[in-house]
């Protein structure tokens, strides 16, 4: 097989077929450090290429806490730099999807009385959907809509209006949605998105999450941010990942709807 490794820009052939996580350890690529991608499709490390196929592995690692990273821009690549290594990478891309009715933010406020937290304690520092100590993330805790199952929905507001804080909104309320409960232990493999508008700080908005499908271990979800009036303003496909080994889920009580 042909396997191109990004962002070293380098191809070498390797014989024979095999497992995607045997293909990299023959690499010296520990796993959950890359991405392995056939076409336009995310493999898992249990999956087999064959002799025949054509592969790209894109290296990636965690991004690091309170340390400044280079956005470069390559032709229509974007990369995330910390130093010499790329921590992400972005390319053009069409949102595949199409938005569910809208949820009146009344709907939504019901629905976060339904949200589920469980999952491992660390997500409980997520910007997004943890509670966090400061109180200084979005707060958005989506649950079940009632009689649109397996539809997920959150109110928010915003203190500002930023592009970052609509991406972070529309990530993980996708984890909510695609089968586990809570949050379950899925990782983001994949999120492709847009912005159509940013919100007004201080307007109420409604976020939306549901499962589009599913591959094995590949979770597919779909998540939208609307104002309080139903105009959509982001869209999202996403690929979840659920890892291999689960651990214990830790469970704790819902958020207050203060």
């Amino acid at each position: 097989m042909r396997v191109h490794l990004r962002p070293a820009r380098r191809t070498v052939d390797v014989p024979g077929r095999r497992r995607v996580g045997q293909l990299l350890a023959e690499l010296g690529i520990l796993p959950g450090t890359a991405m392995v991608i056939r076409g336009d499709t995310l493999l898992t490390d249990g999956e087999v290429v064959e002799d025949a196929d054509e592969v790209e592995v894109t290296l990636r690692r965690p991004p690091p806490l309170d340390t400044p990273l280079e956005v470069r821009h390559e032709s229509d690549l974007a990369l995330l730099l910390d130093g010499d290594e790329i921590v992400a990478s972005a390319r053009p891309a069409r949102v595949e999807l199409t938005s569910p009715a809208p949820v009146s933010f009344a709907e939504a406020q019901e629905a976060r009385e339904r949200h589920v937290r469980v999952g491992d304690p660390v997500f409980r520092e997520c910007f997004t959907c943890g509670i966090r100590e400061e109180a200084d993330g979005l707060g958005v805790y989506v649950g079940a809509v009632a009689g649109r199952a397996p539809l997920h929905a959150a109110p928010v507001t915003f203190s500002e209006s930023a592009g970052e804080l609509v991406w972070a909104a529309i990530d993980c309320p996708g984890a909510y949605a695609v089968g586990a409960e809570g949050r379950g232990e899925v990782v983001l493999g994949r999120m492709t998105a847009r912005i159509d508008g940013l919100p007004e700080p201080g307007a109420p908005c409604v976020v939306l999450a549901w499962p589009v499908g599913e591959d094995g271990r590949k979770l597919f979800a779909g998540t939208a941010l609307t104002r309080e009036d139903g105009e959509l303003l982001a869209l999202a496909r996403q690929v979840w990942i659920e890892p291999r080994q689960r651990g214990v889920n830790a469970t704790s009580s819902p958020p207050s709807s203060s």
